[in-house]
């Protein structure tokens, strides 16, 4: 079955794809242990409380404790910039994993490289009026989403050490480079059209 699309250059969609969870994965993490070490010096209570918290609960956490510190005004700035990239992350995320449906070569293509691969996003959403999102993405905006969650493990990770060592010693579950506080740049924030599908 040489067009299987679970085979072959078709796979590596679905590999960068899920490199980008895991990067998306790690950095939540993170962030609730630098919430639980905001709120409660990462006491396992605190550390407790911030794991169960669902991820606009941990945005709002953060947002919130950064503002209670008054003797560290880089650290406030770096929690500031690492906010900011988490929430525009969030949708990002949330678009692929609950949106994405399907991969592809392009059409007329030759099925040769990756460069030539599309995904699919199909979305309905309800709330009152039925509406849909559909649209492709090309390969090279998963690798661009893939460095984003990346970009935003490792520098939730450089806040944290700022805060704390990490006595959980979650920091080494995935194998990059050691985490830096240079600020990455955040993609835009997702601006989807939908399409109505009643009046």
């Amino acid at each position: 079955m040489a067009d299987d699309p679970h085979q072959y250059s078709l796979s590596e969609f679905a590999t960068q794809f899920t490199w980008a969870l895991l990067f998306w994965n790690a950095a939540e993490r993170t962030l609730r242990q630098i919430v639980a070490e905001l709120i409660g010096s990462s006491t396992a209570a605190a550390l407790a409380v911030a794991m169960d918290m669902g991820t606009r609960g941990v945005l709002s956490a953060l947002e919130a404790s950064r503002r209670q510190i008054t003797d560290a005004d880089e650290l406030c700035d770096h929690l500031a910039h690492l906010s900011v990239g988490f929430s525009i992350l969030i949708g990002h995320r949330n678009h692929y994993v609950h949106g994405l449906s399907g991969v592809s070569w392009k059409d007329k293509e030759p099925r040769d490289s990756i460069i030539h691969l599309d995904g699919f996003i199909i979305t309905l959403k309800g709330e009152g009026r039925l509406r849909s999102t559909m649209r492709q993405i090309a390969f090279k905006e998963m690798l661009e989403f893939k460095q984003h969650c990346l970009d935003l493990s490792q520098y939730a990770r450089a806040v944290m050490n700022e805060l704390v060592e990490d006595e959980w010693e979650l920091e080494g579950l995935l194998d990059t480079d050691p985490p830096s506080l240079q600020k990455p740049i955040w993609p835009k924030s997702l601006q989807n059209t939908p399409s109505y599908l009643q009046a």
